[in-house]
């Protein structure tokens, strides 16, 4: 194994550790505080990624891309179906197995 292999072994542990930590931390203002931590020993590079992670489009959030991406998933699957979502756009109706 070489140096950069032990490197992304090391990167994905930590990631896992940060998320085991996150999900046992309840209280938000708790992962805040965990979350400032992390920040703080990050150098600027690292930090810029961040904002730019921090002010990507979250799909979470935008029906309207959510949705378009789940007809694409569904239109594209093995076993296609087809997304409805509700009228005014938020949020996912129903979901109907097309028939070939």
């Amino acid at each position: 194994m070489n140096e950069k292999e032990k490197w992304q072994l090391e990167k994905n542990d930590l990631i896992n550790e940060v998320d085991r930590l996150f999900y046992d931390v309840e209280n938000i203002e708790d992962q805040a505080r965990v979350f400032r931590s992390i920040l703080n020993v990050l150098d600027l590079h690292n930090i810029d990624q961040v904002k730019k992670l921090l002010t990507r489009k979250n799909t979470a959030h935008d029906w309207p891309t959510y949705i378009q991406s789940a007809i694409k998933t569904g239109l594209e699957s093995p076993t296609p179906y087809k997304v409805i979502p509700y009228k005014n756009g938020r949020g996912i109706k129903k979901i109907e197995l097309i028939k070939s």
